[in-house]
């Protein structure tokens, strides 16, 4: 993990708290989620939790990355979807304000991700051998 990803995503962090900060008053209130602060570092912890696995990843080789990259961006997608079901199970008339700052953030965090991933490990990648491609 290098430095410039960890002021990418404290810049990011800051914007998405700001933008969100400032958006809430002028949201109607069944979108009002309070608490956004624990889903910003929620996603900020499993971003660079993600971001740590890549850059592992990429010692092992392109097929460790590649397949690194698919099961994570798989995982993370199901583990999502589980908190807003659980959430909207446990917490049904809030569910709406939830889903809705959760989904910000989820994109928010996912462009950095994307960005990051192709600046940093894009030009790493290497043509593949005659014997790696499919017939």
């Amino acid at each position: 993990m290098n430095l410039s990803f960890i002021i990418r995503l404290i810049i990011i962090a800051a914007i998405g708290y700001a933008g969100y900060y400032f958006l809430l008053p002028n949201l109607p209130v069944k979108l009002q989620y309070h608490h956004f602060l624990y889903i910003l570092l929620f996603f900020m912890t499993s971003t660079t939790a993600f971001h740590f696995g890549l850059s592992k990843s990429v010692e092992s080789g392109p097929k460790h990355f590649i397949r690194y990259y698919m099961a994570a961006t798989g995982l993370k997608l199901l583990l999502y979807v589980a908190i807003i079901v659980m959430y909207a199970v446990i917490n049904k008339a809030g569910m709406m304000a939830f889903a809705f700052c959760f989904l910000l953030f989820y994109v928010l965090f996912t462009i950095l991700e994307v960005s990051v991933a192709y600046k940093q490990f894009g030009s790493n990648s290497k043509p593949a051998d005659n014997g790696d491609q499919l017939s």
